[in-house]
């Protein structure tokens, strides 16, 4: 059942013949080391959405580096009663894309937000668990994406 969207062996990760082809595109880790595959998925405006088994810490930076968000859904197998955990990145071609050198702060901003401070390495476990316990059940935080994101914060420091 090998398709563009679905190449050779990702088969499992497609639903049965008679559904609705997917909507989201299968990306690998491998897809963002090439600037062409990169302009390729920013060109294709059509395409916002994508899949991957992959949890590596490192390919979640590339991702967020590269302009996606990801979310997390468990999908049920082919197969038997287990889940498939995937990663869902969306690319985000305008809001998603912090470009630091462009940015500009308004005075007011600036001055109302000047007693706050912004951390990346302070209580991110606690933060990760209260959105876990938040969402509870229908959380886009699956437990891959939790241990991703504290590797990640790590791969970044």
């Amino acid at each position: 059942m090998a398709n563009e969207l679905w190449p050779a062996g990702q088969e499992e990760l497609c639903n049965t013949d008679d559904a609705p082809q997917p909507t989201a595109a299968l990306i690998r880790p491998e897809d963002l080391c090439s600037p062409e595959n990169l302009w390729a998925i920013w060109r294709n405006v059509r395409q916002a959405y994508y899949v991957s088994p992959s949890w590596r810490p490192d390919f979640y930076v590339s991702l967020a580096y590269c302009g996606f968000i990801s979310v997390s859904q468990a999908v049920p197998a082919r197969t038997g009663s287990e889940t498939i955990p995937l990663l869902i990145p969306e690319i985000q071609r305008t809001y998603g894309v912090l470009r630091f050198a462009d940015l500009h702060i308004e005075r007011n901003v600036r001055k109302r937000a000047a007693h706050y401070e912004l951390r990346f390495d302070t209580v991110f476990e606690e933060v990760l668990s209260a959105l876990l316990a938040y969402h509870a059940e229908n959380c886009w935080l699956l437990p891959e994406v939790f241990f991703s994101f504290l590797i990640s914060i790590v791969y970044i420091i």
